[in-house]
């Protein structure tokens, strides 16, 4: 690719970056070793052994990384350059995209079928037939590999024979291939995908992954590894004991509520009971026009009004 070694790198510079590359790799390689996989850890073996010796920058991540990807992608489409567009895309799309997102899986389909048909295609201003039988080998190649995962979609089925089309301009079913339109459709769609897809020219999900875990391990005090997990656990465990804490002092203060009302009822009642027995005697000397009879029966009139609100029983005169 002509711009892997431009742009900022993850691991340029020494430092920070070459020492996480290196704790990366030794994670590889245990896992690796783990799985049984004992070629690939010989391989990386090797290669971590090359590393030390001459350090190489990681490739160039970002925006500016991405335009460029996306503007080189494009022009290597127009141009009909299968290999340097295929190079990007595998260079910058991750392979956990390509194996999982459906879009991305028909894009690399239709891009492989533009190349193995781009000797005969009307934006190939130099068109070559016999260039074709290489484009078709090609393309053979891809069905039988990455390509085979699309075999059984009834959208792609016809495709895999169009390397043993003899005539494939006169074709009914693939001429249509051949045309700038069907062509335009596809640049389109490759254009959204490369604008529309955040992972491209983006940070590794392994190195995201890795930096999340070493932000989990700060030291803390006394040199003590700091986990804001647990941290947060302790805060929350503290939290719930205050809490418990909290509830029972609001028992014990409704028990002493409690208790008090309850004393404040039977002095009301006994109270309101030496009033009724008050009322009664007024009652009995209030018999005469007196003006002292008259004040005495007003008092009485309250008082019963005064017991009748309170709920107690008025009480019978003799």
């Amino acid at each position: 690719q002509r711009f892997l070694s431009d742009g900022p790198s993850l691991g340029s510079g020494g430092g920070r970056g070459e020492l996480m590359a290196n704790e990366l790799e030794l994670l590889m390689l245990e896992y690796l070793i783990h799985t049984g996989c004992d070629g690939p850890a010989h391989s990386l073996k090797l290669h971590m052994r090359e590393r030390a010796q001459k350090p190489a920058p990681w490739r160039p991540i970002g925006d500016g990384v991405r335009q460029r990807i996306y503007q080189q992608a494009l022009d290597a489409f127009d141009a009909g350059l299968d290999e340097e567009l295929f190079k990007l895309w595998e260079g910058y799309v991750p392979p956990l995209v390509r194996r999982r997102d459906r879009t991305c899986q028909k894009l690399e389909f239709y891009l492989h079928i533009y190349f193995a048909v781009y000797p005969l295609h009307a934006n190939n201003r130099v068109r070559n037939a016999a260039g074709l039988g290489s484009s078709m080998e090609r393309f053979k190649l891809y069905l039988e590999s990455n390509g085979a995962t699309l075999s059984a979609t009834a959208e792609f089925l016809a495709y895999y024979a169009l390397p043993y089309v003899p005539q494939l301009t006169e074709h009914p079913a693939f001429r249509e291939l051949l045309t700038p339109g069907w062509a335009g459709a596809l640049r389109l769609r490759v254009s959204d995908f490369l604008r529309n897809t955040p992972q491209l020219a983006a940070e590794p999900k392994l190195l995201t992954i890795y930096n999340s875990f070493a932000s989990l391990s700060l030291e803390g005090e006394h040199g003590v590894p700091r986990n804001p997990v647990v941290e947060v656990t302790g805060d929350l465990n503290a939290l719930k004991e205050r809490l418990v804490e909290s509830e029972l002092r609001l028992v014990q203060a409704k028990q002493i509520a409690a208790q008090r009302e309850a004393a404040l009822h039977r002095a009301s009642t006994d109270l309101l009971r030496v009033a009724a027995d008050q009322q009664g005697k007024l009652t009995q000397v209030a018999g005469s026009d007196s003006p002292r009879s008259s004040q005495n029966r007003g008092a009485i009139k309250r008082a019963a009004e005064l017991i009748t609100a309170l709920g107690l029983p008025t009480p019978v005169t003799a």
